[in-house]
């Protein structure tokens, strides 16, 4: 176990010297493949007085090995560990916990700590998390192992991302010490060594299982890492033709369509009296100065 685990075990006596003596101290792991974390939880609560353990295992096999024989391997070592520190009651189911920890929820109740190694990345995690909240109360801590700080893509630090919504769910998250350096790193180009450490969460109160319905896909969407090729470039839009082109400024405004010229005929007045209506008005010719005269006496002209 590494330094960080510290702060685990003060936990688990802490847990085990303040909740009452006659009811069974529950401890449940996820991810635990080993057994070590585990076994150092029971002989801690062992010490404070507990004689009446309860401890459930999930995801238990070795990634690193093959088929299911790992699986089985783990589960009878593990078995055998736990068996001689006098534990009351053992659950130790392998295979894949997003679908294993259902099953027993309601055999757990309620569960005073809960260890989650989050080594099976991101989406398993925050599937692990809805999971386990639903058996822990406002007197039950849950530690999250594999803290990364600024490390979204791997590990527990992307839940640092959602404080404030599970803040309105009475959740609450702390970054524990002491940490761990990761080995190995390069020297040359690192002047600090990458450091891992573990979160501590903890509720106002137990929550069901309707409550905590979504809880997994909303701290994924909240905090989900976005590569660089994935973010894309925002623009401006502009439109082709604003609606403020339409608008014609005053020195930019057509001249006036240029109005038809319409000559006036004059005609000469009609004389008061006179109904020959039909009959065209006399029309005086320019530059005809010759006067018509009739002869008294003749019908022709002079």
């Amino acid at each position: 176990m590494g330094k960080r685990h510290v702060s685990l075990i003060n936990m688990v006596e802490a847990l085990a010297n303040s909740s009452k003596k006659n009811k069974p101290f529950r401890i449940v792991t996820v991810g635990d493949v080993d057994g070590q974390i585990s076994l150092s939880m029971i002989k801690t609560a062992k010490k404070s007085g507990r004689t009446n353990i309860e401890y459930f295992a999930f995801d238990i096999h070795n990634p690193d090995a093959i088929g299911e024989r790992s699986e089985s391997i783990n589960r009878d070592r593990i078995r055998a560990l736990v068996g001689l520190e006098g534990v009351k009651k053992t659950r130790i189911l392998g295979g894949d916990s997003v679908s294993n920890i259902s099953k027993v929820v309601g055999d757990i109740v309620i569960a005073n700590i809960v260890y989650v190694s989050a080594e099976f990345g991101v989406k398993r995690l925050a599937s692990n998390l809805q999971d386990v909240l639903q058996f822990c109360n406002e007197g039950s801590v849950i530690v999250i192992d594999n803290l990364l700080p600024a490390d979204y893509s791997k590990g527990s630090a992307f839940i640092l991302k959602s404080q404030g919504y599970l803040k309105k769910k009475g959740i609450t998250i702390e970054e524990l010490a002491p940490t761990d350096d990761i080995y190995p790193y390069d020297s040359e180009t690192v002047t600090m060594p990458p450091v891992v450490k573990m979160l501590k969460i903890t509720c106002k109160s137990q929550a069901t299982e309707a409550y905590l319905s979504g809880l997994a896909t909303a701290l994924l969407i909240e905090a989900s890492p976005q590569s660089a090729d994935l973010v894309t470039e925002i623009t401006e839009f502009i439109p082709e033709k604003s609606f403020l082109e339409e608008t014609v400024k005053p020195e930019e405004a057509p001249a006036p369509e240029e109005v038809p010229v319409v000559e006036e005929v004059f005609h000469s007045p009609v004389v008061e009296g006179d109904t020959r209506e039909d009959e065209p008005a006399l029309e005086i010719v320019e530059g005809d100065t010759s006067v018509l005269s009739t002869d008294t006496n003749g019908d022709s002209p002079r």
